[in-house]
């Protein structure tokens, strides 16, 4: 009995890899990386470019003269 892998087509010459074959998954791997790029532009963008800088409140227990008090 012969082994599926001795009568698979040998890929030569004679028989070429199909389009899609072997250059696909450089692209799979470009286009996950562009998604995440627009991911991560969209919330910087959409947050307004603050992250993480909140403005804190002035403290409203001073006076604001302090000679009169």
């Amino acid at each position: 009995m012969m082994h599926p892998i001795d009568i698979a087509p040998k890929q030569d010459e004679d028989h070429p890899t199909p389009p899609g074959g072997r250059g696909s998954g450089i692209w799979a791997v470009i286009g996950l990386v562009a998604i995440v790029a627009l991911i991560v532009a969209a919330t910087i963008a959409f947050s307004g470019g603050e992250v993480g800088q909140q403005q804190t409140p002035p403290p409203v227990d001073a006076p604001l003269d302090p000679g009169t008090g």
